[in-house]
């Protein structure tokens, strides 16, 4: 009963705040300083692509991010940019990531994701707390040709050219919303997005009919884990897995498909900010356990300045690194050469 109660004023809510953004304003993206609305949408000069979901909790959107920017973006000479939030960064201050600044600030001031990101695409990569300032900001420094969102199918305080939905498992079956569940929004908030990205085993679910012809199959395609610190000679096949990721059982679920031997694992909160006592702690039950240590691609970006740490200490560390695959590779590049043939 509390939970409907919940779910009806939770959807009650967003449907309010849908409906103003629906009447809004929009305004060029260099006339924000002047906007005094609360609710209101900017333009930018920018093709915009919004990358997101209707459920809390990660859902592969900055792996998909780095496939859309190398795989289908790079090689048409676009410049490109992205905003995201920098979720729990040490500083506010609004930045932009590029090969001139990088050296400005640490991985925990810029945050994991937008230095991972900038890391592997070399895009420049706005960090800002509110997006439409990461678009103005963009705009006025970098003047880019398409700008890509990342967690922007909320924020809709951004027109966008293209709208992307990524849906799992759980935001298909989940009918809860906070705090009974992690659901954003319902399924009907899909009739928004230009294209919904499934994970190839959905393909024939139920509820996956309902939207017809959006759909593009996607798979996430692991690697086996790679040695990246080579602290020991030692050969063992024993590991401790550990990470700061929002779905750590994703992480397990891969390296048991591997058929490693996990003897333990740990799971700090997403977007973990490593210290030296988290290092030391890992470094003690490595050794006193006489196994590797194994964490993902995203938890080794923050783990990169105590290389040396694990190399003084003779620990091994691996990293699993995975690649969000589209399956189907021509409805996207049909789908984005059609809408950004005019730029």
């Amino acid at each position: 009963m509390i939970e409907r109660l919940t779910n009806i004023l939770w959807q009650a809510g967003v449907s309010v705040r849908n409906s103003r953004f629906d009447k809004a304003d929009t305004y060029m993206i260099d006339e924000l300083p002047t906007i005094k609305e609360k609710y209101f949408k900017v333009q930018a000069d920018a093709f915009v692509i919004s990358i997101g979901n209707i459920s809390m909790g990660g859902v592969g959107k900055t792996p998909f991010i780095i496939t859309l920017i190398n795989e289908f973006l790079n090689d048409q000479n676009y410049k490109i940019a992205v905003i995201t939030k920098g979720y729990k960064r040490k500083i506010k201050k609004n930045l932009i990531i590029t090969n001139e600044t990088i050296e400005n600030y640490t991985i925990d001031e810029y945050g994991d994701e937008p230095y991972y990101v900038h890391q592997i695409c070399q895009v420049p990569v706005a960090v800002t707390f509110k997006k439409y300032e990461g678009l103005y900001l963009l705009q006025k420094e970098i003047n880019p040709d398409i700008v890509v969102i990342d967690d922007g199918f909320q924020h809709r305080w951004i027109e966008r050219d293209l709208d992307i939905v990524i849906l799992d498992e759980y935001s298909i079956n989940q009918k809860y919303f906070p705090p009974f569940g992690r659901m954003r929004e319902s399924l009907l908030a899909l009739k928004r997005a230009d294209i919904i990205l499934i994970p190839d085993y959905l393909e024939r679910h139920s509820r996956i009919q309902e939207f017809g012809y959006k759909f593009i199959r996607f798979n996430i395609i692991s690697k086996y884990p790679e040695l990246i610190v080579n602290g020991s000679e030692t050969q063992t096949d024993k590991f401790y897995a550990f990470s700061g990721i929002a779905n750590p059982e994703r992480f397990i679920n891969t390296l048991t498909n591997h058929n490693l031997k996990i003897i333990n694992q740990k799971f700090y909160s997403d977007h973990q900010n490593y210290t030296i006592q988290d290092v030391n702690y890992l470094i003690n039950f490595a050794k006193k356990n006489q196994c590797n240590l194994i964490t993902t691609e995203k938890d080794y970006v923050k783990l990169i300045q105590f290389e040396g740490n694990f190399l003084a200490e003779k620990i091994n560390l691996f990293v699993q690194k995975i690649h969000f695959n589209i399956i189907d590779k021509h409805l996207l590049y049909n789908f984005l050469n059609q809408k950004i043939k005019t730029l």
